[in-house]
């Protein structure tokens, strides 16, 4: 369990193959979960993908940018609007 507050980070460490990018995917809808749930603000969210979770105001920053955090063929512009392609 862990609880954020408004303008607050969560960052988790462990060692590689602890689990901890694992359970960050998880919340976020990026893998599927096995249990557990999420709350925001003391009300439970459905998240099933990570458009689910990018509607709640989530969003996962990967440990390696380079292979799963950027969109290497396309330009800056269109990687820092990637979320926001309104």
């Amino acid at each position: 369990d862990f609880t954020l507050r408004a303008g607050e980070i969560l960052g988790i460490g462990g060692l590689i193959g602890a689990g901890r990018s694992e359970m960050v995917q998880t919340v976020c809808g990026l893998r599927p979960k096995v249990s557990g749930s999420v709350e925001l603000n003391g009300q439970p969210v459905t998240i099933s993908t990570y458009s689910d979770a990018v509607r709640a105001g989530l969003v996962y920053l990967s440990e390696d940018r380079k292979a799963s955090g950027l969109f290497l063929d396309l330009s800056v512009a269109s990687n820092i609007s990637a979320l926001d392609l309104r």
